[in-house]
């Protein structure tokens, strides 16, 4: 639950955030489960041997196999919500120690980061939608701002439509 990431997240001082590149495609599929993603075009058959974005299950798959990859370390100092990866700490020689561990993992595990998305021992943060600092977390700016400027629906379809999509 968001809510419990971002208790989790008030005590500390120091953030660092992991964007994998193309995460979904560095989780394998067994031999099993690849025909489940088969599909056919005019010229042939294929099926996935990683795990395709956009399948029904893949978020909770994804999310599985990240919580079980950062062990014991997740909820002490280190969350993912799906692919959004966070690690915190009170301390800059904590998050150090830390971020090695994880990186340590993330490499014997064989999940790539994208680097320009990496955001490294941040005193501020945001995740979520929500900007952390000095304890403190706030919804960001832009996402108040995007609310307050969405035009209200007009008719009864339009209402329909609007609360289809919150």
């Amino acid at each position: 639950r968001i809510d419990e990431i971002f208790d989790q997240l008030s005590d500390a001082t120091y953030y660092t955030k992991f964007d994998f590149k193309s995460g979904y495609f560095q989780v394998p599929l067994s031999k099993e489960d690849r025909s489940k993603t088969a599909f056919s075009t005019r010229d042939n058959h294929y099926q996935f041997t990683v795990l395709p974005q956009g399948i029904t299950n893949g978020p909770a798959t994804f999310q599985r196999v990240i919580n079980h990859i950062l062990g014991p370390a997740r909820w002490k100092y280190a969350l993912a919500y799906i692919d959004d990866v966070i690690i915190y700490s009170k301390t800059f020689e904590e998050h150090l120690l830390h971020l090695n561990e994880i990186c340590t993992i993330l490499k014997n595990a064989r999940f790539r980061l994208n680097p320009d998305k990496c955001e490294i021992a941040r005193t501020q943060t945001d995740y979520l939608g929500h900007d952390i600092k000095n304890g403190e977390i706030r919804p960001s700016p832009q996402n108040i701002n995007g609310l307050l400027n969405t035009r209200l629906p007009q008719t009864p379809d339009e209402a329909c439509k609007f609360v289809k999509a919150a």
